[in-house]
């Protein structure tokens, strides 16, 4: 199981979300995430930027993740 935590740094509903992520095993390691959201015609776009990352190999797992973790976002709203 992977463990993390974090603390909304800014909410700006629906434009804007700001928010700290911190792996529990690395906490020295703090990535700070931006969201922003906006109208595409009848859809909704999103996006992401992520900062404070050390590495490129750690820039490329995060990027993988993060991935995965929309594409199941999508099947799970498709779905619903």
């Amino acid at each position: 199981m992977y463990r993390q935590h974090g603390v909304a740094q800014e909410v700006v509903a629906p434009e804007r979300l700001v928010f700290t992520f911190i792996w529990d095993e690395t906490p020295d390691e703090e990535m700070l995430v931006t969201d922003t959201f906006g109208e595409r015609g009848a859809k909704t776009q999103m996006t992401f930027r992520r900062t404070g990352l050390a590495t490129a190999a750690s820039q490329d797992g995060h990027e993988r993740g993060w991935n995965e973790a929309f594409d199941q976002l999508g099947e799970l709203l498709t779905a619903v």
